[in-house]
């Protein structure tokens, strides 16, 4: 879909896609080589609803958001494009005992 030059329809299904749509796109995301530019495009558009993945989601779907995450901040602008919607890793909580990945068990 992506490589097509299709994005916009992903994150279009990424934004009002069901849980588990969501989810599919999300992972897909996270599988995506993706340039710079289009790093940037993805922040933009979908940064917002992966936090919110990553803040209210399953396990499933919060793994899927962090690989995309992961693979959209590699880019500096991007990276700060996520940050500005809410990215905080110290504060968006992995599991129902509210660690993070910054938490001190996680770790080590």
């Amino acid at each position: 879909m992506a490589e097509n030059g299709r994005l916009q329809p992903l994150l279009r299904l990424l934004l009002e896609g069901s849980a588990d749509t969501q989810l599919s796109m999300a992972a897909y995301v996270g599988e995506l080589v993706l340039t710079n530019e289009v790093k940037v495009f993805v922040a933009q558009t979908a940064g917002s609803a992966l936090v919110n993945i990553m803040k209210s989601g399953n396990r499933e779907a919060r793994e899927a958001a962090l690989k995309a995450l992961n693979q959209i901040s590699s880019y500096d602008v991007s990276a700060k494009i996520l940050i500005e919607a809410g990215a905080n890793f110290q504060s968006i909580p992995l599991d129902h005992n509210r660690q993070t990945l910054v938490s001190e068990e996680i770790v080590h």
